[in-house]
């Protein structure tokens, strides 16, 4: 077996690999790579981030990923966002994922890509590399009249046409009402608002015409997008994301939405935020339902933790185990003088011993050291637990940059 980087001479090899895995109901590679892949298959353009395991010459196993920025804490990190883990069927428990995954963490340490993001098919399979949950959506399918009302004066929705006003308030929100979230791209932009399905754009705007909020809606016709769950699309609005500031801007947006109620009977979306059902007449929806979000694993340690400002000078031992990346494998002197944090290598005995993928967790805020000790996934005395409390307070982590 040879593991190596794919070149473009392996584009047509990577698509077929990853038809045969995710489409082999189309029982054809017909039209795999198409003459204009470049603009219609885009994941095909870059083989230099895509790595496989081949068999006498013949791809058998592949992992990708590409480059993005993620705000978590009020602080940007290069993130690797991985995709295409494929390996034929019978290929499979020959540990070929597990010696990618390996040399592919290697490749980010070295480009200095300091977190990793995944949307997995199997939460168990990623969690064994050190993969975590890192948010959750809460999705609603309400009716319209349940709204309350309230008049809000110094808060208007107005229709829009072009995405600045939207892009500000995403801008403005990343890392500061919402922590975990993506720094978009034009691309990412244009993959949000297809320009062939771009429904209807409105952005709340304050009494200075400062965007404050916004939501993309789409009035939906015979099929509701995936798993949405919508059983009578003709009667709902499905909004493809909401966002706001504050309370008034979260009211100003559910009046928009009641004043449908002649015209739409439900409407559906996804959300972080809990508290949706004290803004309706009474607490009952059609549909709520929890769901997990994506993965996130922690590539570099060091640099991550030594990135965010800390309110409290302290000084403790931490081991982390992580059976992937050596360099993270490692006791260390946590130190935090002066605001900033300071990582040493020392053998000397831990006060705090976690995992990679619970410590990813507490890092990005998903999941406070209280939490993971109750689920036995941190080991320290219960002293510890309100220094890292502090340390790493919990956050309202958004994360749907679906790829």
């Amino acid at each position: 077996m040879e593991m190596r980087q794919l070149t473009s001479e392996d584009r047509e090899a990577f698509a077929r690999l990853e038809r045969y895995a995710f489409e082999p109901a189309r029982n054809t590679y017909e039209g795999v790579v198409k003459e204009d892949y470049e603009e219609t298959q885009p994941h095909l353009k870059d083989m230099s981030q895509v790595y496989g395991c081949f068999d006498k010459g013949t791809l058998v196993s592949s992992f990708a990923y590409f480059t993005s920025i993620v705000v978590i804490r009020n602080k940007e990190f290069p993130m690797s966002g991985i995709w295409g883990v494929a390996t034929a069927p019978h290929y499979r428990n020959r540990g070929l994922i597990r010696q990618l995954t390996q040399l592919t963490l290697e490749k980010m340490y070295n480009n200095k890509i300091q977190i990793s993001c995944l949307y997995p098919f199997k939460f168990s399979f990623y969690q064994k590399f050190g993969w975590k949950l890192a948010n959750i959506n809460h999705r609603y399918h309400i009716e319209t009249n349940k709204f309350i009302f309230r008049p809000i004066s110094d808060r208007v929705v107005r229709e829009v046409f072009e995405l600045d006003d939207l892009k500000e308030v995403y801008s403005n929100i990343a890392g500061k009402k919402y922590n975990y979230m993506g720094k978009r791209t034009e691309e990412d932009w244009r993959r949000k608002v297809n320009p062939k399905e771009p429904g209807y754009l409105f952005v709340c705007y304050d009494d200075k015409d400062n965007p404050c909020g916004y939501l993309i809606a789409r009035f939906l016709e015979h099929q509701p997008p995936q798993d949405e769950g919508v059983e009578n699309s003709a009667a709902t609005i499905y909004l493809q994301e909401i966002f706001w500031y504050d309370r008034k801007t979260k009211q100003a947006l559910f009046n928009f939405l009641k004043r449908h109620e002649d015209h739409r009977k439900y409407v559906v979306f996804s959300t972080t935020d809990p508290n949706i059902l004290e803004s309706l007449i009474e607490a009952r929806v059609k549909a709520n339902e929890v769901f997990p979000g994506s993965m996130t694993r922690i590539v570099d340690v060091k640099s991550v933790i030594e990135a965010f400002g800390y309110l409290k000078d302290i000084k403790f031992v931490i081991k982390v185990n992580d059976q992937l990346c050596e360099w993270n494998n490692k006791a260390f002197t946590f130190i935090v003088s002066e605001g900033k944090a300071n990582l040493e290598e020392t053998s000397q005995s831990p006060d705090v011993t976690i995992d990679i993928g619970s410590l990813s967790q507490m890092i990005v805020g998903f999941r406070t050291a209280s939490q993971l000790y109750d689920s036995w996934e941190i080991d320290c005395s219960e002293e510890m637990l309100p220094i890292l409390n502090q340390l790493f307070p919990p956050q309202t982590n958004f994360y749907r940059e679906f790829f």
